[in-house]
């Protein structure tokens, strides 16, 4: 399954070359990922060696990229949507079981659920802190919206609180409106 940048260009944006990327990200099982690495190395693409900095951290959702040798093609595979604590209730199977089927220029691609692709563009700005690599995913949420007039907010709701990110949900949200949008 598709998710974030990639996933939403071909979900709700008008047309897909409106909403940038800058490596495609993607959700297998966990079971899966063997497997998915024995088929893309024959393809040239390897882990990208692990940054020298003794800043910042590895997530436990995806791994360091996986890169051609030339860095043209930039894949960053996950085995859970979004890091510790989303992935408590924005669950790798929930996202499947609800996921769609978008086309992708003539081919079928499965993306997650307006929902799911909303709440991981909360939990994504919680994770970089409302920062300014946050913008995408705030623009994202704002496209989603104004595309999709019947989201199941009360079943957000619930989702960001099993997860334990109701409040930065609600700082979200609010960030939202204090920048204008209904």
């Amino acid at each position: 399954m598709f998710l974030k940048g990639f996933a939403n260009g071909h979900s709700f944006y008008p047309d897909p070359v409106l909403r940038q990327q800058g490596d495609l990200d993607f959700l297998i099982r966990e079971q899966d990922l063997q497997a998915t690495i024995d088929f893309l190395t024959p393809f040239g693409l390897a882990f990208r060696a692990a940054p020298l900095s003794r800043w910042g951290a590895i997530s436990d959702a995806s791994f360091m990229p996986f890169v051609t040798s030339d860095g043209s093609c930039d894949l960053d595979i996950h085995v859970h949507p979004d890091c510790y604590p989303a992935y408590c209730s924005l669950t790798t199977e929930r996202l499947f079981a609800d996921s769609r089927l978008v086309d992708a220029g003539g081919f079928a691609v499965r993306v997650p659920s307006r929902e799911h692709a909303l709440l991981l563009c909360v939990t994504n700005t919680a994770k970089d802190k409302f920062d300014l690599f946050s913008i995408r995913k705030v623009i994202d949420a704002m496209v989603l919206i104004r595309a999709t007039p019947n989201l199941d907010w009360g079943k957000m709701i619930a989702c960001a609180t099993e997860g334990n990110f109701l409040l930065p949900t609600r700082v979200f949200f609010s960030l939202l409106v204090a920048l204008g949008f209904p």
